[in-house]
């Protein structure tokens, strides 16, 4: 299926607003406005040039219905948020961010995005994003203050799923010239050496799983020089990490994720297991719906959190615990609209398509990610791009 524009180019203003969105990803902590990240100013900012250029037609009545649809619900979440949160504002707020993550952001890309060369310059101007977050944090050592990297997003969580994101990115893309190739390659090595110092397991899950994904798909295109230069740098800087002292910390908290406890402390979060944590804030998510079932505890601090101060660290359980029946209804239908385009990718062995979701999904299920727009722009770019001539789609 091809997909028709009345707009043949973007004009200059919104091509430097988009890219913008997606550099600024990897800057999520640096905040000139406390409540907004840079993303979001882009973004706003992308938004407004972008939808007074669609012309009138049936895209631009469909647009309009979805977002409207999507405002309808946020005004409901609002006024739930009044009765079942303590603190209305802060959940009112938040609910904001899941209408810009849901709505406003995938609008935007829907309406940039024309051309295949759209889709491959977003995605250049993500990595190159965290490869300047990757370069600035190893020079200043920025951490999140135990003992973990945390870049310029403010939290190792983060740092680690923009890192392993990038690093499927460079290693499933498809260089159109050698320095390209050279760019993506640099790029690999910086992302590895960060995700290595952010100590993130949902990060190091990303690229072990993507992996063999990438490989499979490279093997079905006999293009195996390819896999083979392209997975020497994670390998070989795999090797030296877990050797290294400087990586000390991520390989006692690798091996710790692997060995689940018969038993969990409030008191010792910190040293639980990553297999125990995750089980148990979801475990202790699922005793805070109960109180609840039909209408959430709203989306401030207080509603997000479980008895032991832990986020549940799956999406359902915390839209659920959240938003209630409604929210959790809606995060379903995510579920299933993302698993049509993944059959998708799969049928057109799209490999980029196939592993951003892959990494996107990890997330989603094993952090509490329900609105990070730095998480789910790069997939909505891959899902996106399927609406342009599928026979193009692994161009890039």
């Amino acid at each position: 299926m091809q997909r028709t524009s009345p707009i043949s180019k973007n004009s200059d203003i919104t091509n430097f607003l988009m890219y913008g969105v997606f550099f600024s990803c990897a800057f999520r902590d640096l905040r000139f406005v406390s409540f907004l990240a840079p993303q979001d100013l882009f973004l706003l900012a992308a938004f407004i040039p972008l939808y007074a250029e669609l012309s009138p037609g049936v895209k631009k009545r469909k647009l309009n219905f979805l977002l409207i649809l999507g405002l309808f619900f946020f005004l409901i979440f609002a006024l739930v948020s009044f009765v079942v949160s303590k603190n209305p504002a802060d959940s009112v707020f938040n609910f904001l961010k899941v209408y810009v993550a849901f709505g406003i952001l995938p609008a935007a890309i829907w309406i940039f995005v024309k051309r295949i060369e759209d889709v491959y310059l977003l995605f250049w101007a993500y990595v190159l994003g965290v490869l300047a977050s990757c370069a600035f944090s190893q020079f200043l050592h920025l951490g999140s203050g135990s003992g973990r990297s945390s870049g310029l997003s403010g939290h190792a969580v983060f740092f680690g799923m923009l890192t392993s994101t990038a690093i499927v990115i460079c290693l499933a893309l498809d260089y159109r010239t050698f320095w390209t190739g050279l760019l993506g390659l640099i790029i690999i090595g910086f992302a590895s050496v960060s995700l290595a110092l952010s100590a993130s397991s949902t990060g190091l899950v990303n690229v072990a799983l993507s992996l063999p994904v990438i490989l499979i798909m490279n093997a079905l295109s006999r293009n195996f020089l390819r896999t083979l230069i392209f997975w020497i740098i994670p390998i070989v800087l795999g090797i030296i990490s877990w050797n290294s002292n400087v990586f000390a910390f991520t390989k006692s908290r690798f091996l710790l994720s692997l060995n689940p406890q018969t038993g969990f402390s409030t008191n010792n979060i910190a040293g639980t297991s990553t297999i125990d944590s995750r089980i148990y804030s979801v475990k202790f998510g699922w005793e805070r719906i109960k109180d609840s079932i039909i209408f959430g505890h709203g989306l401030d601090a207080a509603g997000r959190v479980t008895s032991i101060d832990l986020e549940p660290h799956n999406f359902f359980i915390l839209a659920w615990q959240t938003g209630g029946l409604l929210f959790l209804a809606l995060s379903l239908y995510f579920l299933y609209i993302s698993l049509k385009y993944i059959l998708g990718f799969i049928r057109y062995r799209f490999t980029l398509g196939i592993v951003v979701s892959l990494v996107t999904w990890i997330g989603l299920m094993t952090e509490p990610l329900i609105y990070e727009r730095s998480v789910l722009a790069p997939f909505f770019l891959v899902c996106i791009s399927a609406h342009i001539d599928r026979k193009k789609a692994n161009e890039f």
